[in-house]
């Protein structure tokens, strides 16, 4: 059941042996709320950040390859994933397009450091 105001955020790590080297979070909008109805059965990717000293080394293609399995247990329902990225991270951009993200066409115009592509992948 839907929060009235905040939209379900489940935080995730990423960890080689002890060592936390990416942290993310899948969130769940309120479609009522955020106006996110136009990606039904869908949830979306945010915050991705892996660690500095760990950029370049596939951590990152890793862990969007391979969706969290607890998120496909927990929320069978869910057929896409969803992102936005700035429109000058390229570098993020191409990224997520070598990981099965595509581009929808649709602009999130309100990121917080400007315009940002919305990508999606189906699971």
């Amino acid at each position: 059941e839907w929060c009235d105001s905040e939209p379900l955020s489940i935080p995730f790590g990423a960890y080689l042996g002890t060592r936390s080297i990416a942290f993310f979070t899948i969130d769940f909008p309120n479609p009522s709320i955020d106006g996110k109805d136009k990606y039904p059965s869908s949830c979306w990717l945010d915050s991705f950040m892996v660690a500095r000293d760990c950029q370049g080394q596939g951590y990152a293609k890793t862990i969007l390859n391979q969706p969290p399995d607890a998120l496909n247990k927990s929320f069978p329902d869910i057929r896409q994933l969803n992102l936005t990225v700035n429109f000058r991270n390229h570098v993020a951009r191409a990224l997520y397009t070598k990981c099965g993200f595509e581009d929808t066409g649709d602009v999130y115009w309100d990121g917080p450091a400007g315009p940002q592509h919305i990508l999606t992948k189906k699971l």
